[in-house]
């Protein structure tokens, strides 16, 4: 990187002076060098070579090389980069889980079982589910009741209350249940589950489980998926570094 510079001084002593500081100040390795005309970048530069002095003067236009090792300029401004999930993840997420299942033959089996990390007994706790039926071939057995899709716990904790309402399956497409709230029953024993049950339902299904504390429900959408997502999203393009120029 080749940088241009103009000194001048009142007299003789003083131009060896200030030209004796500016070697002081290039001296070393791995200077953070920056620019007047756009200091929002920086480069890491080493002092490399200086253009002669002409003698007998005290005001000179010349210029000197800095060497950059990295070759790229770099962005004095933080960039901040999130990878979160959602735009609004929920404080009061406890858990939220994805699992996919296929049933053909039966009709009151639980097909999905979820593990929970942490014992939710005694709190106040919000489910909400979505599921998508694909390959819907309608009931397992045509003398049982209508196909359903249930959330339970029973079998951590001895009881079958539901922790969503049944949703109920006509064919193939999206299903969401509405947010239910409950106390989280005690466990029984080292068993922490949920599970999920496809009743009397022949069929593929994508489902995803969120679990909540507190009495709300965060909503689905928007998620990266959904094109208003990003209606107040800002994009940076090449944020952070820059190429060099070889010459300024």
């Amino acid at each position: 990187m080749v940088v241009g510079y103009r000194l001048a001084a009142a007299d003789n002593l003083s131009f060896r002076q200030a030209f004796y500081k500016l070697n002081d100040i290039l001296h070393g390795e791995n200077h953070q060098v920056s620019f007047n005309d756009d200091p929002s970048k920086y480069w890491i530069a080493t002092f490399s070579d200086i253009d002669d002095v002409p003698k007998g003067r005290n005001a000179i236009t010349s210029s000197f090389t800095l060497f950059v090792p990295d070759g790229i300029a770099h962005s004095v401004a933080t960039q901040t980069a999130d990878n979160m999930p959602y735009k609004d993840v929920p404080v009061n997420l406890a858990i939220a889980s994805h699992a996919s299942a296929s049933n053909t033959t039966i009709v009151d089996g639980y097909e999905i079982l979820m593990g929970l990390s942490e014992d939710l007994a005694g709190k106040t706790i919000t489910t909400s589910a979505k599921v998508i039926v694909t390959n819907y071939q309608g009931k397992i057995d045509p003398n049982s009741g209508d196909p359903d899709i249930e959330i339970k716990d029973g079998m951590s904790t001895g009881n079958w209350n539901g922790l969503i309402n049944p949703i109920n399956v006509t064919g193939n497409g999206v299903y969401t249940s509405a947010p239910s709230t409950t106390i989280k029953n005690p466990l029984t024993g080292t068993s922490n589950q949920f599970g999920l049950k496809m009743y009397n339902l022949n069929a593929t299904i994508e489902v995803w489980i969120k679990v909540e504390l507190g009495t709300s429900a965060s909503p689905w959408s928007p998620n990266p998926a959904d094109p208003e997502y990003y209606t107040d999203t800002i994009t940076v393009p090449n944020a952070g570094t820059y190429p060099s120029e070889p010459v300024i």
